[in-house]
């Protein structure tokens, strides 16, 4: 079981080859057992960062959007409440995102894929990069 980290999502989708070769397979593996995981704040943080000019794709955030989500390899977890205590919990950076996608990840009991240093230092989560 995986979480895509917002960065490893847009990746996969558009660059695999900024993917390190473990997260790229254990990501092929998720897929064909249908457990491959994107937290609805990472959707969040695509529109914002493209609003505030921060991320620029080949196309409008929204649509690409909508496309990934037509795809059916990503499972999108909303942010319950369940998974807002767990993000209050962690003692990692501040990034409300960050927070979020973590906690999603403990919640589920998945591994993160993510190349952020503090994320991956954290014994909380298994991470993979």
């Amino acid at each position: 079981m995986i979480v895509l980290d917002t960065h490893a999502w847009l990746w996969f989708v558009d660059e695999p080859t900024k993917l390190s070769k473990e997260a790229l397979s254990s990501i092929e593996t998720a897929i064909a057992n249908q457990q491959l995981y994107v937290s609805s704040i990472s959707t969040w943080e695509i529109l914002l960062l493209e609003k505030k000019g921060r991320l620029k794709l080949a196309i409008p955030a929204e649509i690409w959007l909508e496309r990934c989500e037509k795809t059916n390899l990503f499972s999108f977890i909303p942010i319950d409440n369940a998974i807002s205590r767990i993000s209050v919990s962690l003692n990692i950076h501040a990034d409300p995102a960050d927070r979020f996608i973590a906690a999603t990840a403990i919640y589920l009991g998945a591994t993160l894929i993510t190349k952020d240093r503090k994320l991956r230092a954290t014994r909380k989560i298994e991470t993979i990069w």
